[in-house]
């Protein structure tokens, strides 16, 4: 039971250190956001590394297109010396890790090959590697660490972790979420469409039938046919 409470604890402790170190480098160990590409357009973000900042060469990219039309988008990364290292046309989604070097990456999405639908699109960068718990808070990593510091970069990682399924998850739901707004949506205007065509046709036919019954030479016409 000791045992226990000790564990959560740590965990609860970690947890805390976690959150602020990561509010507080929030910009240096990785950034999301979820943002709207209009159609017809191409929208850019730009991400500046200098090398006695960052703690990996390697970063991630990753991006998602959670709502609008065939949920498809051009993406590319270009390096600071204009070179194209990345780009994908008409992908729901991806993820690509790539070397850093010091300058200023431009990542762009592009949606001008649609002319109608804009695009809700999910996007993250973050470090390839993770950060020890004294690289975040800007200490030196100490070559051997003891058990209470290896506990707690355990712990650490195993939030990491829960992280990226969370967020994850988070995605899949949003993604279906606003599949079925959607989907809803279309089923409410055709409905309407329907429902509208159906009293159309309901009055037509009345209208139809007022004006045969109330045409005296057609009356008259079929009452000389029955005639004997």
């Amino acid at each position: 039971m000791a045992t226990m409470q000790v564990s959560l604890l740590l965990l609860f402790v970690c947890a805390l250190w976690e959150a602020r170190v990561t509010a507080a480098n929030q910009g240096k160990f990785g950034n999301s956001l979820t943002f709207e590409l209009e159609d017809n357009q191409e929208l850019c973000f730009y991400e500046e590394f200098a090398i006695e900042t960052i703690t990996t060469l390697k970063y991630t990219m990753e991006y998602q297109v959670l709502k609008g039309g065939n949920h498809d988008v051009d993406m590319r990364i270009e390096s600071p010396n204009n070179k194209v290292i990345y780009k994908e046309n008409r992908r729901q989604h991806d993820q690509y890790t790539f070397e850093v070097s010091e300058g200023t990456f431009k990542f762009c999405f592009n949606n001008e090959f649609s002319t109608v639908t804009h695009k809700t699109i999910y996007f993250s960068l973050s470090p390839g590697t993770l950060a020890t718990l004294a690289a975040k808070a800007g200490s030196d990593v100490p070559t051997a660490m003891t058990p209470m510091e290896a506990i707690f970069e355990q712990i650490h990682k195993d939030v990491t972790k829960t992280k990226d399924y969370q967020k994850t998850y988070r995605h899949r739901e949003a993604k279906g979420r606003l599949f079925g707004e959607e989907l809803k949506e279309k089923v409410h205007w055709w409905s309407s469409g329907i429902g509208l065509v159906i009293i159309i046709t309901g009055i037509a036919q009345a209208f139809t039938l007022k004006y045969l019954f109330n045409n005296k030479r057609l009356v008259q016409a079929h009452q000389q046919k029955r005639a004997p």
